[in-house]
């Protein structure tokens, strides 16, 4: 906001630097607060000309951003799903080690953990 820019500004004013210096960050708040609202809208003119600009800025970065995430999105192929562990077993099919493995009747995940230990 234009009033943080001003803030920003007003810290490097060694008369406003004389007002803060010692003071808690609530009194700080309360003096820049203060010399804001003293000043009227001409003095306030650069800091408002300023947000605005980085305001327009900053919705142009924006714009360029969506426009590259969508570019991204669409070349991106989606992250495949695990494979299905029939998949898994199919590859193994002509192997002699499918058919060391015995067929269990507990669940698919056994199975290829069987042939994991088989493996190593």
């Amino acid at each position: 906001t234009s009033y943080s820019l001003f803030c920003a500004d007003a810290k490097t004013k060694p008369q406003i630097q004389n007002e803060l210096k010692g003071k808690s960050l609530s009194d700080c708040v309360k003096i820049l607060s203060r010399h804001w609202q003293s000043m009227n809208e001409e003095q306030k003119r650069p800091y408002k000309e300023k947000q605005a600009k980085s305001q327009s800025a900053y919705e142009e970065e924006m714009k360029k951003y969506k426009a590259d995430l969508a570019e991204w999105k669409r070349q991106t192929p989606q992250a495949q799903p695990f494979p299905d562990h029939d998949l898994i077993q199919s590859h193994f099919t002509d192997s002699k080690l499918l058919s060391s493995v015995k067929a269990s009747p507990k669940s698919k995940i056994s199975t290829s953990v069987e042939i994991a230990r088989e493996i190593s």
